[in-house]
């Protein structure tokens, strides 16, 4: 890529963890959906953690707000890993 991306680009330190990619869907399942996790349930997931981050990286949402801190994709593993649960039981 270094010949057809300048170095300035190369070299940045702040780029996009993708994370906000997710954040509608994070936005649509809501502070309830994490709150009330089949996965807590059987003990894999702490709940008051889950809602903890859930918090901190909601107060950052907004357009061209990058969340800090970012943990918009272990919740989004966490999303996925419940709805599958709630499938399969």
């Amino acid at each position: 890529m270094r010949p057809f991306v300048p170095a300035t680009i190369l070299s940045r330190t702040d780029k996009p963890s993708g994370g906000r990619s997710v954040l509608p869907f994070l936005a649509e399942a809501g502070e309830e959906f994490f709150s009330s996790l089949q996965l807590a349930r059987r003990g894999w997931v702490c709940t008051g953690e889950i809602l903890k981050i859930y918090r901190q990286t909601a107060a950052g949402w907004g357009w061209k707000v990058e969340p800090r801190p970012d943990y918009s994709w272990p919740l989004w593993y966490i999303l996925g890993t419940e709805l599958l649960l709630r499938q399969l039981y």
